[in-house]
């Protein structure tokens, strides 16, 4: 009988078989059955049974040894938990297989070596009999043994046996009820794929994000598959449309390139061992395209085979290049999720004298969406702390790390200070993989990459590095400040906390409060060593103080490239006189010994140039990996190396003067920039950088009493024959801090200002004082009296701290004050709320200290509403106090005196009346599309094609249609984005099509109408290469928009590539529920000229299928409504220009604000007349602007006029559909 057996072949196995051969292989065996002639390559192995593991058990004596270890068991201390399963595991380890078992296992192994071949190999995975189940996810907690020969066979199987037991398995099942004798374990023996020769990965059968299941996800990296799992590697990602595959489409609507800096192979002598990828294999995709769909095909028949979610690992073999599918799993996560409820509070009181005005007690900023009511409890120390009660209102100055038992309790909070402050996106975080963009740090940290920045230690008062646990983002106000001087500085939320000094000790204040009170910012001298991915890199690299000279050298004046040729070339160029001539020899003899290769000598005589060369792959492969890690080996690297590289770089491109080192980087060198950067604050080199005048290259300065540390290292400089004259080490005054005086020395100032002389320099000028001055002088007159101040003064000193003086920008290019955009902020892991800081990077890379943002880590991690930034809760509530939070309503939280009644609707989003009107959605970027997927909506009213643009593709398109006529400069910047694309006019078609597609997906079958680009000409100047092509206009809101310029000859070219993003969307991918939308349409001429442009790219209406819509935004096009629905399908209202252009208003004009009102009666009339024309044409007419999420009047006039659809913003669909349904019954 079959469940006697010990051993059972894939072929006998089906997914009922889980008791018997564990998830894992029952997966595999079932595919192996019935889905081989669907398509689906499995290989090809057996599974040692369940029985087996049981006889191997009890044939050792174990089971009563383990259940005395386990008896009694506190899971929750670490330490027991820990002894508990190491002892058990040796016990299996040890253990001997039974003489008949160890046989038929062996039988087993030498006939699949009879199919395979003699030099077989096979993974070892454990299966046990409670993992892969749709109920509970027991995967990865067991092992997983590959590249295994017939010697470690029963080896790997013990150990597989013996992972049943691991602390996590242990652990696990203990608090999911399961008996730890109940759960059984077999180990499946199966043939292995050659991913090591090429490449392996995940996929899923749903988005594991949003829970979109349209679409099957795949990730992919060279090797083996493990780094995937592990997270420590970015893989490749390819979406595809399911729908649209099954059709027969090419539908991959999203591919992303991972970084795959590593990857997994075979060791030689068995198992497997981590290498770094090259160059060629991180710049390509580990699969093709054609391979992506075969293999998301196997997805969607193995998924229906489930009827579920699947979550699935593939290889491919790199010997015959055929996928094979080697796991598949119930996906756990949101296969299980319900997205049918939607839950919505709403106050809801019944006292009759209640006045929302008048009960209102405070305002702040709305965290979540929830409303609750109970007792307050101050707490304005955390001494104080324990007093805190189960149920009450937390209310304090500042949400605390270190109050996370009180939080847990809490029914609420309410905080005086707070809110969503943030830093711009491209603000520069240092990482432990060097310098990134905030933004670019919230996406890897959120996706599961290990990050580490820099933070300062309150404990020590030192620098460290610190890892990063979270990232947020949102959409806020921002401000831009100087810091130092006018071309130095941070973009940021106006109220985000930056640390300052106070009587000499660390506080945190809002940006905009220190500001106001002329105090400074905290910069820093020198960062700290960063071991973090450094391990391994001196040995395997072999880095010598000599290589790392060469690399500077190379860095700064050679390069290191692949020419069109195909080959690789690296080259270093100098000028022909008598004081290089050493240094030339040098470098040549250096290269040559270290790389053991000759250099080829050029010299070009009519320039006096010398130009040292060589071409070879394994040259140029090692120097570019080099290249691409150098900020991991400079921010690990010991001093020597440090200096050694700043010399190398020096003698490349630097000078001497007779007061300063100057070093000068081109401005598209953004590697030897950065790598110079984290060199100098490593050794603690004072250093100022500017863009010179040509604007072709940066000028980094460091003051000469740097000299005697690095010019003896150079050979050039060390040799230069103007340095007898000029360079002396300088005899300055070694001043590297500086202070703002009152900060530090204001309430000792009667002490220390004997003459008058420090009150009158440093405080009525509110000037710095410097570390020489402290030392000097004012210690020496401290330490006689003040031990205490002395102790804090040497602390501060022996810190690294140096004070930066800060102000809100006044040019006039700080137009972005107070502009609304996207806004990023980290969390620190840390215990202690000060040590809750990071450290962020100005325009000219001054390091400077921030806060932590509390408030986003209240919303997201406690999951209760809060009221943050109310300025004065502390002040007016008193503990005992009853009071009502109200986070309902938006962006605005209220607190309400007294217990307020409200209730929680539960909203079955399948249970919601229909409506004839459609409610659509507006959507702006496509992950809100896929995060909201699930709303009940018949469509999309309006998807924003300026979104994907700027956020996106971010470059104008005419600089990509005329890249070869570019700067080298603006090249460089579109280079950065189009990697991988020759044409780059491909790329704009490519990311466009990518974002429309994903908003189309997230709501197929339903329409989705897409609006062609309406930038304004300013906002089409701030994208890389627009100021080249975009006029200077008065009033941009009624310039150059629209369709007046698609078929303007200067963006004609541009639209045109507009319109083939939505043919790849329609034809290549099968997305047919894209319509189209022409915005700002002033004449039927205009439509016909516009439409003629599309009709010759897309082909003629009729015969192709598609639609498209004008915006109905003008009074001309409600006055001329017949023309202009003789030439488009529909017309979309846009009513907030609607509104203006009827007003005659600008909309931008906030003293014109009050007149900007869509409820007008001459917008209404206007409204009214076009709903009939096109009701008479039989023509679309919908509404997608701000009106309907705004106004319930509005609303209820466009339902009486009987308007088809009614698109809002996705937090008031809910509400409108069902206000909707009750117009349209009074109406009836």
């Amino acid at each position: 009988m079959k469940e006697e057996k010990h051993i059972l072949w894939f072929n006998e196995i089906t997914k009922e078989d889980v008791g018997l051969v564990g998830g894992k292989n029952a997966n595999l065996g079932e595919m192996y059955q019935k889905l081989t002639d669907l398509g689906v390559r499995v290989p090809n192995g057996f599974a040692v049974t369940t029985k087996a593991y049981d006889y191997f058990i009890k044939s050792n004596n174990l089971e009563e040894k383990i259940k005395e270890i386990l008896q009694n068991l506190d899971v929750y201390n670490v330490e027991k938990l820990q002894k508990a399963g190491e002892t058990i595991r040796n016990f299996i380890k040890q253990g001997e297989f039974p003489e008949d078992l160890k046989k038929e296992i062996l039988d087993a192994f030498e006939k699949l070596k009879k199919e395979y071949g003699e030099n077989l190999q096979v993974a070892v995975r454990s299966s046990a009999s409670a993992e892969d189940l749709p109920q509970a996810s027991f995967a990865g907690q067991q092992e997983t043994y590959l590249n295994v020969t017939e010697k470690d066979l029963l080896e790997k199987i013990k150990y597989c046996f013996a992972s049943l037991f691991t602390d996590r398995a242990i652990f696990y099942r203990q608090e999911k009820g399961f008996d730890h004798f109940e759960v059984k374990l077999s180990a499946g023996v199966q043939k292995m794929v050659r991913s090591d020769l090429a490449s392996s990965g995940v996929m899923f059968t749903i988005d594991t994000d949003s829970g979109l299941n349209k679409v099957i996800v795949i990730n992919g990296v060279w090797g083996l598959g493990e780094l995937i799992v592990q997270g420590k590697v970015i893989p490749d990602e390819w979406i595809v449309f399911k729908e649209g595959l099954e059709k027969g489409f090419r539908s991959i609507i999203s591919k992303m390139l991972g970084e795959k800096v590593r990857k997994i192979v075979y060791a030689e002598k068995g198992g497997v061992k981590e290498v770094e990828t090259s160059q060629e294999e991180r710049d390509n995709y580990s699969l093709n395209d054609e391979e992506v769909l075969e293999l998301a095909k196997m997805g969607i028949i193995i998924e229906r085979h489930y009827q579920r979610a699947m979550d699935i690992e593939w290889a491919k073999d790199g010997i015959d290049g055929k996928l094979y599918i080697v796991q598949a799993r119930a996906e756990t996560v949101h296969s299980t999720k319900k997205y049918n409820v939607y839950e919505e509070y709403r106050l809801n009181p019944r006292q009759s004298d209640f006045d929302p005005h008048q009960s209102v007690v405070l305002k702040g900023i709305a965290i979540g969406s929830k409303i609750t009511s109970g007792r307050v409890r101050v707490i304005k120390d955390v001494s104080k702390i324990n007093e805190f009660q189960e149920g009450e209102i937390l209310v304090t100055e500042m949400t605390d790390p270190d109050w996370v038992v009180a939080l847990k309790k809490a029914k609420g909070v309410i905080t005086d200070k707070g809110g969503r402050t943030c830093f711009e996106g491209d603000t520069k975080i240092l990482t432990n993989k060097g310098f990134m963009k905030i933004k670019d740090v919230v996406e890897k940290v959120n996706r599961g990459e290990n990050l580490y920045s820099l933070s300062f230690d309150m404990r020590t008062y030192k620098l460290v590095w610190r890892k990063i646990t979270e990232g947020f983002k949102r959409i806020s106000a921002v401000k831009k400040i100087i810091i130092g001087n006018k071309n130095n500085y941070l973009i940021s939320t106006p109220d985000h906390r930056f640390f300052t000094l106070f009587n000499r000790k660390l506080v945190k204040r809002a940006i905009e409060s220190i500001i106001e009170s002329k105090e400074g910012v905290l910069s820093f001298i020198k960062i700290p060593r960063c071991l973090d991915n450094f391990d391994g890199l001196v040995e395997r690299y072999e880095l010598s103080n000599e290589k790392m000279y060469l690399l500077g050298s190379i860095l700064s004046d050679g390069s290191i490239q692949k020419n069109k040729q195909g080959g690789y070339i690296i080259s270093f160029f100098q000028k022909i006189n008598q004081d290089k001539i050493n240094y030339i020899n040098f470098y040549k003899t250096n290269f040559e010994r270290i790389f053991k290769k000759s250099l080829h000598q050029i010299i070009d005589k009519r320039n006096s140039v010398i130009s040292l060369c060589i071409y070879s792959k394994d040259v140029f492969n090692e120097l570019s990996l080099l290249k691409s890690q150098l900020p991991t080996i400079l921010l690990g690297a010991d001093i020597e190396n440090l200096k050694y590289f700043l010399a190398g770089v020096m003698d490349g491109d630097g000078n001497i003067s007779s007061h300063q080192i100057q070093i000068t980087v081109g401005i598209n060198n953004n590697i030897l920039l950065e790598s110079l950067i984290i060199t100098l604050l490593r050794l603690g080199f004072v250093f100022n950088l500017h863009k010179h005048k040509r604007g072709s290259y940066y000028v980094i300065s460091i003051d000469k009493k740097y000299g005697d540390e690095i010019v003896k290292y150079t050979h050039r400089l060390s040799n230069n024959t103007c340095q007898n004259e000029t360079y002396q080490i300088s005899k300055k005054i070694n001043i590297q801090q500086r202070f703002i005086a009152k900060q530090i020395i204001g309430d000792i100032l009667d002490l220390v200002n004997k003459r008058g002389q420090i009150k009158y320099d440093y405080f009525e000028r509110n000037n710095k004082i410097s570390d020489y001055k402290i030392k000097n002088f004012i210690l020496p007159i401290i330490s006689k009296i003040y031990k205490d101040i002395e102790y804090e003064l040497r602390l501060l000193l022996e810190s690294g701290i140096n004070m930066k003086n800060v102000k809100f920008s006044d040019d006039e290019n700080a137009s972005l004050n107070y502009k609304k955009s996207e806004v990023y902020n980290i969390s620190i892991e840390a215990i202690h709320d000060m040590d809750h800081n990071y450290i962020v990077f100005s325009s000219k890379y001054t390091p400077v200290l921030v806060a932590n943002c509390h408030a986003a880590i209240v919303s997201r991690e406690l999951g209760i509403p809060a009221i943050v930034g109310t300025q004065k809760a502390t002040e007016i509530l008193k503990t005992g106090d009853k009071v009502t939070i109200d986070c309902s309503t938006g962006i605005t939280g209220y607190v309400y005196k007294g217990i307020l009644d409200y209730e929680v609707i539960e909203h079955n989003l399948e249970k919601l009346p229909e409506t004839k009107t459609k409610i659509y959605v507006n959507i702006g970027l496509p992950d809100e599309a896929w995060e909201k997927w699930y709303l009940p909506v018949k469509g999309v009213g309006l998807a924003r094609e300026e979104f994907i643009i700027a956020e996106e593709i971010k470059i104008h398109p005419n600089a990509l249609i005329n890249y070869s006529s570019l700067s080298e400069e603006i090249k460089q910047k579109i280079d950065e984005f189009t990697q991988g694309y020759e044409d780059k006019k491909q790329y704009f078609i490519d990311k466009l099509a990518e974002g429309i597609a994903k908003i189309c997906v997230a709501y197929w079958p339903y329409e989705v109408i897409v609006r062609f680009s309406d930038f304004k000409t300013n906002e089409y100047r701030n994208l890389i290469g627009g100021e080249l092509y975009e006029p200077n206009e008065e009033n941009p809101m009624i310039g150059w928009r629209g369709a007046s310029r698609y078929y303007h000859p200067k963006f004609k070219q541009a639209f045109e590539l507009e319109v083939l993003a939505m043919k790849k969307v329609r034809e290549e991918m099968g997305i047919t529920n894209l319509t189209m939308m022409v915005p700002f349409c002033r004449t039927p001429e205009e439509g016909r000229r516009v439409m003629e442009i599309i009709e010759n790219v897309l082909g003629p209406r009729k015969e192709k299928g598609y639609k498209v819509y004008v915006m109905c935004e003008i009074p001309s096009n409600i006055l001329q409504a017949d023309e202009f629905l003789e030439i488009f399908d529909g017309m979309s209202i846009g009513s907030n220009d609607l509104t203006q252009l009827t007003l005659g208003i600008d909309r931008d004009n906030e003293i014109l604000q009050g007149l900007a009102d869509e409820r007008n009666e001459s917008v209404k009339k206007l409204i009214a007349e076009v709903i009939k024309k096109c009701k008479e044409k039989g023509k679309y007419v919908g509404i997608c602007g701000q009106a309907p999420s705004d106004f319930p009047e509005i609303v209820e006039f466009l339902v009486k006029e009987g308007i088809e659809s009614i698109s809002v913003n996705s937090d008031v669909v809910i509400k409108t559909i069902e206000m909707v349904k009750k117009f349209e019954d009074e109406n009836r």
